[in-house]
């Protein structure tokens, strides 16, 4: 049963857990450069940025049942990549880790399942989808340059 939850911005605490937690698995200059992008909007622009990551989640919650390879489940991940963009830009291996927390991280998943409980396991087979459609694309790329 889809609940229509919203993901509310973090407490500063929580922003500094997240933040220490990113570090470590990114790397502390792409944290710092995503921290100071987001401390450049106003508040006026956060807020819309957090209704927008509700919309995409809210979307995706609500479309899981054409399954994690459909195409309008991929293009609420266009959205939800270019979406990303208003904090660093993702690499494939980010998006796909950011699936396996969205699945695997206790207090992501709580977030998530507040949304829909079936949506944190989708969210990571949906992106893990849609990242292995990214790689065959740059590796066909890749194959056409050679041939060339």
């Amino acid at each position: 049963m889809k609940k229509n939850r919203k993901i509310n911005k973090l407490t500063d605490e929580k922003q500094t857990k997240y933040e220490t937690q990113a570090m470590s698995q990114w790397g502390e200059d792409r944290v710092r450069q995503s921290t100071n992008l987001w401390n450049s909007y106003g508040e006026k622009k956060k807020e819309q940025i957090m209704d927008e990551c509700n919309s995409i989640f809210q979307e995706l919650a609500d479309n899981m049942q054409y399954g994690a390879e459909s195409q309008v489940i991929k293009e609420l991940l266009i959205k939800w990549h270019q979406f990303l963009q208003y904090f660093y830009e993702p690499s494939l291996e980010v998006l796909r880790g950011l699936g396996e927390i969205y699945s695997n991280d206790p207090e992501f998943r709580k977030v998530f399942e507040a949304i829909d409980p079936n949506l944190p396991d989708f969210l990571q087979n949906s992106i893990s989808c849609y990242v292995d459609e990214l790689e065959m694309r740059w590796l066909e790329s890749q194959y056409e340059i050679l041939q060339e």
